[in-house]
């Protein structure tokens, strides 16, 4: 799906400074595993909600570009009821205080450790509101998106008689 993604984006991308970042998971509800493909600037994240861990979900693959042969690796993540997925586009990073100084990954870290045990909404909610702290609500220079995502509790159907 990402070749054929990148097949019809490419021609689109006018010069070599536009770039696109995506990211493309499947989630099977049977074995509570999401395959991803992760190209470009993406903050993902999976938390752990038996652990508490927030781990980076990572890929080498740099943006897609007008000239780049992006390749495409697939990975796997086994999930748990009550794990989250956070992912926040390269425009939250890159928010700038009035010192000219980003955000960055770090912050985004810390900001989503500290209300990860929290509701999705309440969760994203924290990510915008340190953003728009540190920026002292400067008008952002990129697009702000975070999703947050819950996995819910196994559940079992019995069939009727």
């Amino acid at each position: 799906i990402m070749k054929m993604i990148a097949e019809e984006l490419q021609p689109s991308i006018e010069s070599s400074a536009d770039q696109a970042d995506i990211f493309y998971g499947l989630f099977d509800r049977r074995s509570f595993e999401l395959s991803f493909c992760k190209v470009g600037n993406i903050s993902s994240m999976m938390h752990d909600y038996a652990s508490g861990e927030l781990r980076l979900l990572q890929s080498k693959a740099g943006p897609m570009s007008k000239s780049s042969a992006t390749q495409f690796e697939t990975q796997v993540v086994a999930l748990n009821p009550r794990d989250k997925l956070i992912f926040c586009t390269k425009g939250i990073a890159e928010s700038k205080n009035l010192d000219g100084q980003e955000f960055g990954p770090d912050r985004l870290f810390k900001s989503v450790l500290e209300y990860a045990s929290r509701g999705v909404h309440e969760l994203r909610n924290q990510i915008f509101y340190q953003v728009h702290k540190f920026t002292n609500g400067q008008e952002p220079q990129a697009d702000l998106t975070a999703v947050v995502a819950e996995v819910k509790d196994r559940v079992i159907k019995l069939a009727k008689k």
